[in-house]
């Protein structure tokens, strides 16, 4: 079964991510999910994701489900 997850980030969510990736030295894999979580709240396939950000397919899915399934984690 091909679950799709849906990712809808708050503005605050959205403006944290943008900082994280407009500055400073942080690790490439959270940099990458900064990424996939931005793509997928504009609306962009699953796809689309993997071209632009160069990370796999079940990179993409399991970012978004983690995200679904615990974003209070991800805050910190």
């Amino acid at each position: 079964m091909n679950v799709r997850y849906r990712v809808e980030l708050s503005q605050a969510e959205r403006d944290q991510l943008k900082a994280l990736l407009s500055g400073g030295k942080h690790a490439a894999r959270r940099l990458k999910r900064a990424q996939i979580l931005l793509a997928a709240d504009a609306g962009a396939s699953d796809e689309a994701i993997v071209r632009s950000v160069g990370v796999s397919g079940s990179t993409v899915s399991r970012t978004k489900r983690r995200w679904s399934c615990w974003p209070a984690r991800w805050s910190s």
